[in-house]
């Protein structure tokens, strides 16, 4: 049945409310024009609504349309590869040691590889999908489905950070429209060239890779058993804002169980992750214990160029090449709160990172 040209305009006019709600921050007023005979539809509805106005009617249209209830998209077919939380048999995950895990995050991750959660998604679908197949999961599977969910999740997560008025923290790293996604799977998931492969998941230990058969090539993914303890923790996002529509508490991208979870990963897991972190929390630690203060970007690439070239063994890393990688680990280390940012007394509009009180994780304890 078509609708009537009544409702066409009703829904017109919330639209245009909700596209200056998104643009406009202050309070704002708008005027609809409506004839004799809208104008009687209106009031009859807002009658049979229980409202004392057309007013109150129309302002609880507008409220029903801009809560996070109403904005999760709860038809889209895959999102119980999100909010579904399987368990697994320990013939499903691989356990991969320490010493094995340390060998794949010998070198500093790549830039863009700069937030955790991105990972936390796919470790999720990598759950899902591993409790449907039996057997293990083939690669290209898995990446015909985070094809589907990756849109997805970038739309739910834009809709948080409108929603609740917080910075756009959640949806980064998540591509949009004008960015390709073959580079999110290539960062968040996996790439699988002949020679190295490399994805965040599968650097930090948390995903693995094998074959059917054996001396192939590895087709077959898996989680490790970091991996699946990590991907079946509690997450504000997937757990409460998809599951239920809302958050328990405050907006947040991880719940307390998961930082400590990466803390004690990372410290214990990994090699290049937890060297650096150690490296500038305890820079920041001795500056702080003088000057009371952070650090400032610039003088962390001074710091950090000079222990790369001692610990890895290269001639010289470039400035960009330096800048770069800080730029990513130290973003990694804010989204989990290890480390912040705040401005300068001075007036400058400069920041200077600064600890958290998270931080003493990684600080090495005075002898």
């Amino acid at each position: 049945m078509n609708k009537s040209k009544f409702e066409i305009r009703k829904l017109l006019i919330i639209e245009t409310v909700l596209l200056l709600i998104d643009n406009m921050k202050t309070k704002i007023q708008l005027s609809i024009d409506l004839n004799s005979k809208e104008l009687k539809l209106l009031a009859e509805q807002a009658d049979s609504k229980g409202c004392e106005s057309v007013e109150e009617y129309i302002k609880n249209i507008i409220q029903e349309a801009t809560s996070g209830e109403k904005k999760i998209n709860r038809t889209f077919p895959f999102i119980k590869y999100l909010i579904e939380c399987p368990s697994l048999g320990h013939e499903q995950y691989n356990k991969l040691p320490p010493k094995k895990s340390k060998e794949r995050n010998k070198l500093p991750m790549w830039t863009l590889k700069n937030k955790f959660f991105p990972m936390k998604m796919v470790l999720r679908v990598m759950q899902n999908l591993t409790a449907k197949y039996e057997g293990g999961v083939y690669y290209k599977e898995v990446d015909k489905q985070l094809s589907r969910v990756v849109s997805y999740m970038r739309t739910e997560l834009t809709n948080i950070e409108k929603i609740y008025d917080v910075p756009k923290i959640f949806s980064t790293g998540f591509p949009d429209e004008k960015k390709p996604v073959n580079r999110f799977h290539s960062n968040y998931y996996l790439r699988m060239p002949k020679k190295v492969i490399s994805g965040m998941p599968y650097e930090l230990g948390l995903l693995d890779v094998f074959s059917k058969e054996k001396g192939k090539t590895p087709t077959m993914v898996r989680l490790t058993e970091q991996g699946y303890k990590f991907s079946k923790l509690h997450n504000p996002v997937l757990d409460e804002y998809l599951a239920k529509g809302s958050f328990d508490g405050e907006p947040s991208k991880f719940s307390k169980e998961e930082e400590q979870f990466l803390y004690e990963h990372i410290a214990n897991n990994t090699d290049s992750e937890n060297n650096l972190y150690r490296f500038i929390l305890n820079h920041i630690d001795n500056i702080s214990h003088h000057a009371k203060n952070g650090i400032q970007a610039k003088n962390l690439d001074e710091l950090l160029k000079k222990h790369l070239e001692h610990t890895l063994s290269k001639k010289a890393w470039g400035d960009k090449e330096t800048s770069s990688i800080r730029g990513g680990i130290v973003s990694r280390m804010k989204e989990i709160n290890l480390i912040a940012t705040k401005y300068l007394k001075d007036g400058s509009n400069q920041r200077e990172y600064v600890l958290t009180d998270n931080s003493w994780w990684f600080i090495d304890e005075e002898e």
